[in-house]
């Protein structure tokens, strides 16, 4: 892996689709530009070999987002298969990152540059301000809405951010306390927006 991986037309295809309101080249942009702001509290040195990785891992990791799947098969997985299948050089790091980025709020434990793609994956949660973090929220239901009946959405959201978010979410890699500050600030913003206790 020599080169910078490369946006082919079909993944520029993908992440342009007319449904992707959060998760578009905007948010692939946004993980890369979120590793200059946060490498330098890494417990460990990222090498040039190391961002070659991550660079592959947040380019291919959402090329496909189905709003509905039918099918039973996750976005995470298709979305890893994708890039077996396309990947100019198959990295098989490369396609467990992807995968793990299905399970974020789990208690499984991963080797130290998949934590960090995870924590980039979710970073604006601990990066940004509130305004910024509710814009997000904002992005991702309008996803779901443009196939489902908003009702059903924001109860559906309203859960996750409770009963999955909430209680579960965790920095893995960064040692920061401005990060877990608001982190903790945020979330609960969301829980109060979706109506959950302090």
């Amino acid at each position: 892996m020599d080169e910078e991986p490369m946006i082919t037309k079909d993944i520029l295809n993908k992440y342009t689709e007319p449904h992707r309101f959060y998760h578009n080249l905007g948010h692939i942009g946004y993980m890369i530009q979120a590793i200059d702001r946060t490498k330098e509290y890494l417990d460990f040195e990222l090498t040039t070999r190391d961002r070659e990785i991550l660079m592959e891992a947040i380019i291919y990791h959402d090329v496909i987002y189905n709003i509905r799947n039918e099918d039973d098969i996750s976005n995470e997985q298709k979305s890893a298969d994708y890039y077996a299948e396309h990947a100019p050089i198959f990295e098989q790091q490369v396609y467990d990152m992807i995968l793990a980025s299905e399970h974020h709020f789990t208690e499984n434990e991963y080797d130290e540059l998949t934590s960090y793609f995870l924590d980039l994956d979710l970073s604006n949660l601990f990066l940004e301000n509130w305004n910024s973090v509710y814009l997000t929220d904002v992005a991702i239901r309008k996803e779901y809405m443009s196939k489902i009946d908003s009702s059903i959405v924001m109860d559906g959201r309203r859960k996750f951010i409770l009963n999955t978010l909430s209680p579960n979410i965790r920095i893995r890699s960064l040692k920061n306390e401005l990060f877990e500050k608001k982190l903790s600030e945020n979330i609960q913003c969301l829980k109060n927006m979706y109506g959950g206790d302090n």
